[in-house]
């Protein structure tokens, strides 16, 4: 068996261009300031592979050796192409495709070494051979702005799509119309996809927006309060004294305004549902059996 194969792989890392990144400066529009787009894909690459196999074998006669029995050829010629593209459209929205198509070189029947098979061999080569097998895969990933909406940080989001396309040859009997009417049943594609959405809130984030919420959600806890001072030493101004009283009747007034602890655990009680989550997925598929064309 003799292998040959090329191979062709371009990678690199395009800089990312945000046009209003300097322009917008207003969080309520970071939806608009967080464009973002590459130039050009990050990933190509190419791979063609031939193989060529190739076997004689011959029979003993064990009832007359000397009549000599027909050499047998198992031969071989075939081919595969695969690609491969990677592309972020953006920092958010990804794609990726693949696909692999594989050929043979149809030869004639006997000696592989006659003029004849050569010149079909060449002829084969020059059309890259008969399709026997194709694939394709397309995978897109987009993370859904959506956190940057005001009011709506608390919350993220994702879908995914994946398709694919498969199409097999049937044998050179069954792909006859002509000769053989009867076995003509062509070949087989058949495709699916599928599609996926994520979707995640955070509602801690959503309630320390409000300050109320957030107090309860700290469990209410109160700013230390500094240390009971040193006492006073004899001979305090009556001035002393008077700012000291001003400062405790500020105090209390403060912790009136403190909002109680039934209200406290009344907003803990209705803060219960810390996060959630959805997830929703979708497949679908086609079989198509005698297609009469190539992919």
């Amino acid at each position: 068996m003799h292998t040959a194969s090329i191979n062709y792989s371009y990678q690199t890392k395009p800089q990312n261009i945000a046009p209003f990144k300097n322009k917008i400066k207003s969080k309520q529009l970071s939806l608009i300031r967080d464009f973002n787009f590459y130039y050009l894909p990050s990933k190509v690459s190419m791979r063609t592979e031939l193989k060529r196999q190739l076997s004689t074998m011959q029979m003993r006669n064990t009832f007359d050796p000397t009549i000599a029995l027909p050499l047998t050829f198992n031969k071989a010629l075939t081919s595969k192409r695969m690609y491969d593209v990677a592309y972020d459209l953006s920092k958010g929205l990804k794609l990726d495709y693949n696909a692999t198509a594989q050929t043979r070189v149809d030869e004639l029947p006997g000696d592989p070494k006659t003029q004849a098979n050569r010149d079909t061999i060449a002829a084969g080569l020059s059309t890259l051979g008969r399709p026997t097998q194709f694939h394709q895969t397309l995978n897109v990933n987009w993370q859904i702005p959506i956190s940057k909406l005001p009011f709506m940080d608390f919350t993220s989001a994702s879908v995914r799509y994946t398709g694919n396309y498969d199409w097999t040859t049937n044998s050179t009997t069954a792909l006859s119309p002509k000769s053989n009417p009867e076995l003509y049943y062509g070949s087989r594609a058949q495709n699916s996809n599928n599609i996926q959405f994520t979707g995640n809130a955070n509602f801690v984030n959503l309630y320390n927006q409000v300050p109320f919420l957030q107090k309860a959600n700290q469990g209410g806890r109160a700013k230390a309060v500094s240390r009971r001072g040193a006492p006073q030493r004899r001979g305090a101004s009556a001035k002393e004294g008077k700012q000291g009283k001003q400062g405790k009747e500020e105090k209390e007034k403060k912790e009136k305004k403190e909002p109680s602890k039934i209200l406290l655990g009344a907003a803990r009680l209705t803060m219960l549902v810390r996060s959630a989550s959805l997830t929703y997925s979708q497949t679908n598929g086609t079989l198509l059996p005698g297609i009469i064309t190539n992919p």
